[in-house]
């Protein structure tokens, strides 16, 4: 290397570490100021003190590593709305790990076993239902199907049958509602 490309080398490393040291500065001073409130917070959202200090060190990790080209213009906001979505994707993972438990629980086959009661069960609460859609009007049968069974959109259904979506959303809340009464009785 030629003494003038070690001299540009040096100049840019120490440029660099002066940035770093700006911006740690500047991460302690407005970021780390607010950590006790943002525990308080995630506490506040149900979680246990361990799991709020875990969700805190990693909202402030997330800062940390996204503000350091630009910084946030308000930097509560920020590291709040940070912390939330933190718990959001948690919980939402947990939620995937409980769906997990119960696929495997099924996959077993201990729920899948049709025992006599369970058969004769379900034959009942099929003819339930069966006579609940026959006692529907033509239509609202009609428009429950669609939407239940085929899966349509209100504006799909509304086009074939030629009415308003208004309509549609009208007949199924009606014929969900007279089902429900007709399978309670």
């Amino acid at each position: 290397m030629t003494q003038q490309a070690l001299c540009l080398l040096s100049q840019h490393a120490d440029d660099t570490h002066a940035e770093v040291r700006v911006y740690s500065t500047w991460f302690v001073d407005e970021v780390i100021c607010y950590r006790p409130k943002l525990r308080a917070y995630l506490r506040s959202m149900g979680l246990q003190q361990a799991d709020a200090e875990d969700l805190c060190q990693e909202a402030l990790l997330h800062m940390w590593a996204s503000c350091v080209g630009s910084r946030p213009r308000h930097v509560r906001a920020f590291l709040f709305k940070t912390a939330r979505n933190l718990v959001i994707d948690r919980r939402r993972s947990a939620g995937e790990r409980q769906l997990q438990f119960v696929e495997d629980l099924e996959a077993s086959n201990k729920f899948n076993e049709l025992s006599p009661e369970r058969y004769v069960c379900g034959a009942l609460e099929y003819e339930r239902l069966s006579s609940a859609l026959m006692a529907l009007g033509v239509r609202q049968r009609q428009v429950l199907w669609l939407r239940r069974v085929d899966n349509l959109s209100l504006k799909s259904i509304a086009r074939q049958l030629n009415i308003a979506p208004h309509t549609v959303e009208q007949h199924i809340r009606k014929a969900l509602r007279l089902t429900r009464m007709y399978i309670a009785a």
